[in-house]
């Protein structure tokens, strides 16, 4: 699937319910390892039995079954088969996951789809971290409060807070006086503010509450089901709490189990839980660390390469640096390269650490407006992103105008339209009327697509066609073209300086028009059949008859889909130009986008990816035609076909890898 980058500010629900259309009629799930959105029907949980002609693979609860089963039973086999070489259990437990992962077991395509399809991921890892809070709550318990006591005041004060270490590293940067640098101190402060205050309220709040009931309890009793569920609740609730201020929700569990105070309590927790969440539920979570390993994509000698050197560098350099630093302190050799070898050991800590660093692909980043874009353009450059979504500089409000809420959002999306590496939409966001608020298979959307001609509103009408797969959404298409009362503007060619002949011109621009009508033409024949999509015709003279027939159209729809028109002067939107406010719209988005249009209809304004550096930041980049287009009172002046990736039908890139025709004309 090509993937789309959703760059939010304000009310993020129109982005989120854009990319939902755009899926199957199904609840999602992001693979977080192969980039795959799934799509997985939330209602079937159970089956009514395989008597009734049902398979329960389809099933979350009995294929869940299996796949607990079968990763219990190979890790207990590895664990025996082990266990003559004192490997930890963490090991079988990770070997599991790999012989059932891609690796071995999982090269069969009919055993991944029916044993561990994607859809199911979802359920077994919420069960595995589910297992490892837990676990680190049993630690907790464990864990001797007494040593951490002994720690000196300074030596806890550096440990639990980072602010200084970012003040430092801000200072060194030279960052600490700018806006940046108070922003990020300031996040810092108040991040570390609440996470030691919820420390502070677990020790002089909770504890004193857990002892207290624990003196009630009089010698010879054993602690009742209530406790213990209250226990294990506050479990849950010291997960959420943590991750919503910002920190991983085992460390709240962790703290939790560390200020249970030790004796019956602990020793009654340890009962109860140990072997449950050791042996069933925590080898999953080991286990989906196995299935994401992929050995067979390390291929060739580059990768074996870079393969084996990290992995010298990485336990090299600790080995060397242990056993050096040992070896000054006059400990024994033997002793220190034993301490060597430990410290390069891999445990729960750092599988736990580089599995968040794995999955997480939300980005949170803080950088000044001014240079904001090259974040975003950098991001998907890295992540081969073929559509970036951002939201438009003025929000709707309550009388139903546009009113600027984030002025600087415009600066930001001109240069991103500027320097973008792939295809770029601006979002006018009016909601959907309530479509986020509703089961995913009950969303009923009508899309319409106002085709004038030429890359972007092609673009525009691909990114639709795709949306329209969803079974609840509807489009509609209404391609304008010149009447014949229509006046033809004036080409000036005199302007035109960069050497290339008039006729160069012309041919280009009959090009265009030709991609356009075979683009329709392969449009309509693909989906003569399909009742959800309407293709309609308009004849239009002039301008004032673009506004009217656009605003006869207002409220009939959910969303409309255009293209920015990049440089494209046609007798049906010649005059709208000049009283565009916001140019990076295009002339009908902003027609749409304006506080006089009385539309309350989301807009998406799709600019597509045609070139390379930017010029004034209000174009698409290093078209070869950019700097002639304002200087053509003509047609659209369409990008050189002679530049390789930026054909100026270059619709294959949204589509590449979900199994769509490619547009080859």
């Amino acid at each position: 699937m090509a993937k789309t980058v959703k760059i939010k500010d304000g009310n993020f629900g129109m982005a989120d319910a854009l990319q939902n259309a755009m899926q199957k009629d199904e609840p999602k799930f992001t693979d977080p390892i192969r980039g795959e959105m799934v799509c997985f029907a939330s209602s079937m949980k159970s089956t009514n039995g395989v008597w009734q002609g049902d398979d329960p693979f389809e099933y979350s609860l009995p294929l869940f079954i299996l796949q607990l089963m079968l990763i219990v039973v190979i890790t207990r086999i590895l664990i025996f088969l082990l266990k003559p070489l004192r490997q930890p259990k963490v090991i079988s437990e990770i070997l599991g996951g790999v012989i059932l992962g891609p690796s071995i077991l999982g090269r069969s395509a009919n055993f991944s789809a029916k044993i561990f399809p994607l859809r199911s991921i979802m359920v077994l890892e919420t069960l595995a971290n589910v297992g490892l809070l837990f676990f680190l709550f049993l630690v907790g318990v464990e864990m001797d409060l007494g040593m951490i006591r002994k720690t000196s005041q300074k030596a806890m004060v550096i440990a639990i807070a980072s602010f200084p270490v970012l003040v430092r590293i801000l200072a060194e940067l030279k960052l600490l006086n700018t806006e940046i640098g108070k922003i990020a101190m300031s996040a810092a402060m108040m991040n570390d503010i609440c996470a030691i205050g919820f420390v502070l309220m677990l020790i002089f709040v909770v504890r004193p509450g857990i002892e207290w009931f624990i003196h009630r309890i009089t010698n010879g009793e054993s602690f009742s089901d209530y406790h213990i569920c209250l226990i294990l609740t506050g479990v849950f609730v010291c997960g959420f709490i943590t991750d919503a201020i910002g920190t991983h929700s085992i460390f709240g569990a962790f703290v939790l189990g560390l200020i249970i105070p030790k004796g019956p309590l602990a020793t009654t927790l340890l009962e109860k839980l140990e072997d449950f969440v050791t042996t069933l539920l925590l080898p999953l979570y080991f286990a989906i660390s196995g299935l994401r390993t992929d050995i067979s994509s390390v291929n060739g000698k580059g990768d074996y390469g870079f393969f084996i050197a990290i992995i010298v560098l990485a336990c090299v350099g600790k080995v060397a640096g242990t056993l050096l630093n040992a070896l000054y302190y006059k400990m024994p050799f033997r002793e220190a390269f034993v301490l060597a070898l430990l410290m390069n050991t891999k445990g729960l800590t750092e599988m736990v650490v580089l599995n968040v660093g794995l999955s997480i692909h939300p980005l949170t980043a803080i950088s000044p407006y001014s240079t904001m874009h090259e974040d975003i353009c950098n991001l998907a450059e890295d992540e081969r992103v073929t559509f970036i979504i951002l939201p438009f500089h003025k929000q709707q409000a309550v009388d139903g105008g546009m009113e600027a809420t984030n002025p600087v959002l415009r600066n930001i999306n001109q240069n991103v339209l500027a320097n973008a590496p792939c295809s770029v939409g601006i979002l006018i966001d009016r909601g959907l009327g309530g479509l986020t608020r509703v089961a995913v298979s009950q969303i009923s959307c009508n899309i319409a697509v106002l085709f004038f001609g030429g890359p972007d509103d092609r673009e525009a009408l691909s990114y639709a066609w795709r949306m329209a797969r969803h079974p609840g959404v509807s489009l509609t298409v209404f391609r304008f073209l010149p009447g014949e009362d229509a006046v033809k503007p004036k080409r000036n060619y005199d302007n035109f300086t960069n050497g290339r002949s008039n006729l160069n011109i012309v041919t280009e621009i009959e090009t265009e028009r030709l991609y356009d009508d075979k683009y329709i033409t392969d449009f309509r024949l693909q989906n003569v059949s399909d009742e959800t999509i309407v293709y309609t015709e308009k004849f239009i003279n002039n301008a004032e008859e673009t506004v009217v027939a656009v605003r006869s159209m207002e409220n009939i729809h959910d969303l409309y889909i255009v293209g920015r028109g990049q440089g494209m002067i046609s007798p049906l939107i010649a005059s709208l130009n000049d009283w565009s406010e916001c140019p990076e719209l295009g002339a009908i988005g902003d027609l749409l986008a304006s506080s006089d249009s009385a539309t309350t209809i989301s807009v998406l304004v799709v600019q597509q990816y045609v070139g390379g550096s930017h010029g004034d930041g209000l174009r698409t980049p290093d078209s070869q035609l950019t700097d002639n287009y304002d200087n053509l009172q003509s047609d659209t002046l369409p990008p050189s076909s002679s530049k390789g990736d930026s054909s100026p039908f270059h619709l294959g890139r949204i589509n590449n890898n979900n199994n769509n025709k490619s547009w080859n004309l």
